[in-house]
C-alpha cells in the first residue's frame, strides 16, 4: 500500500476540460469548418461573393476564442463552485483499489470500476464514469506512485489511456 498527498489546481483542471472539449469535437468542427470553407470559396468563385470567406474567418475567431477563453472560464468557475475541489487530498493505492481521502469525505473505488484513465505530461486523469473524472498532479504523487497506477490499470484491463473498459 502507497500514499501520497495532492493538491488539485484550477489551472490543470481549465487545461483538461480544454483537452476534452479538442478531443470531443475535433473531427465533427473539422467536418464543419471544410464544408463551410468549400462552400464559402465556390460562392467567391462563381458569384465574386466575398461575404461567406469573411464568414469563415469570423467563425474561426469565435471558435478560437471559446476554447482558449470561455471553456478554461467556465472549468475554472464549476472548479471554484466547490470548496473541496482545492483541498489537499490523500490518495492510497494497493493491488485491489484506489482510494480518495480529503476533510470532507472519502473515496474508495476497486481498479476494475475505472471506466478509463487518460495521461498528460502534468496529470493523470482515472475515469470513474464516462462523464466523471478524477485529475491527480504527476509531480505531488511522484513517479514511483504514477508507474504503481499505470501498472494496477493495465493489470485491470486498460491497456492504454482513453480505451475505455466495456460495460459488463
Amino acid at each position: 500500500m502507497e500514499a501520497a498527498r495532492y493538491r488539485l489546481t484550477a489551472d490543470d483542471y481549465a487545461a483538461y476540460n480544454r483537452r476534452i472539449c479538442v478531443r470531443r469535437w475535433r473531427w465533427p468542427l473539422a467536418f464543419a469548418i471544410t464544408v463551410i470553407a468549400l462552400g464559402a470559396t465556390t460562392d467567391y468563385s462563381t458569384s465574386g461573393n466575398p461575404y461567406g470567406l469573411y464568414c469563415l474567418v469570423i467563425g474561426a475567431a469565435l471558435l478560437v476564442l471559446c476554447f482558449v477563453v470561455l471553456i478554461p472560464r467556465h472549468a475554472r468557475a464549476i472548479f471554484s463552485e466547490h470548496p473541496s475541489s482545492s483541498n489537499a487530498k490523500t490518495l492510497t493505492v494497493d493491488d485491489r483499489s484506489v482510494e480518495f481521502r480529503q476533510p470532507s469525505g472519502s473515496f474508495r473505488t476497486e481498479w476494475r470500476s475505472i471506466v478509463q484513465w487518460d495521461e498528460t505530461p502534468r496529470l493523470l486523469v482515472l475515469y470513474v464514469n464516462r462523464a466523471k473524472f478524477i485529475a491527480i498532479p504527476k509531480e505531488d504523487i511522484g513517479e514511483k506512485l504514477t508507474g504503481k497506477i499505470r501498472e494496477c490499470l493495465v493489470r485491470s484491463g486498460l491497456s492504454r489511456p482513453l480505451r475505455r473498459r466495456p460495460a459488463n
